[in-house]
């Protein structure tokens, strides 16, 4: 099992053996996401759709 994924392991090993597996592009993507929430979803009934605030973003 990866380090990482082993929950009976201090949080910072765990964490320096997923930043050592990861990507730089990955490691950025991290980085510069934003959180929207729920507010990126617009439900019509059943339809789920996104939300046009999020298009505009």
């Amino acid at each position: 099992m990866e380090q990482y994924k082993d929950s009976s392991l201090k949080p910072s090993l765990r964490a320096k053996d997923l930043l050592g597996r990861m990507t730089l592009r990955e490691k950025i993507g991290q980085i510069n996401q934003r959180l929207y929430g729920f507010s990126v979803y617009e439900r019509n009934g059943e339809e789920i759709t996104l939300s046009e605030e999020l298009k505009r973003k």
